[in-house]
């Protein structure tokens, strides 16, 4: 298993959660950039690999992921619970169906997810969500791929 094709198969299946308009995988800065320019009109789905946290073994590797289910607030943070209750429960949608796609292509992993609430100010946009934190291992066959 390559890693870029678990990264596909994240993507994937984070794209089947129903109230995910859009995902990609992206680093942290170019995720709020994104949220960012965007009116309101979706809850998108970000999920940022860092490449420097993986640790190899012989012939596995652990993989660090970290998904962010965002929205951009309207102007103030009056709409803070609803954008956080929202992405929270996609977050539960998108575990379950995690767990199940990470099984069936033979990685371990998802077994201690967790999840927080999540607000950054940028610029002028206000941004909200939930933040998704999990590992997987993954048997590279000896091989560490790089993105």
């Amino acid at each position: 298993m390559k890693l870029i094709e678990i990264l596909d198969t994240i993507e994937t299946c984070v794209d089947t959660v129903p109230t995910v308009k859009e995902s990609t995988v992206c680093t942290m800065e170019d995720m709020i950039i994104r949220v960012s320019e965007k009116k309101n009109r979706y809850i998108g789905a970000f999920i940022i690999y860092d490449q420097n946290q993986i640790r190899t073994g012989e012939s596995s590797v652990t993989i660090p992921i970290t998904i962010v289910f965002a929205d951009k607030l309207r102007t103030n943070d009056n709409n803070k619970k609803y954008i956080h209750s929202n992405t929270l429960s996609t977050s539960i949608d998108a575990i379950s169906l995690l767990r199940v796609k990470i099984n069936e292509i033979g990685c371990d992993g998802l077994n201690d997810c967790v999840q927080e609430l999540w607000t950054e100010q940028f610029s002028d946009a206000l941004l909200a969500g939930t933040k998704l934190d999990f590992t997987i291992q993954a048997n590279l066959n000896g091989f560490c791929d790089i993105l």
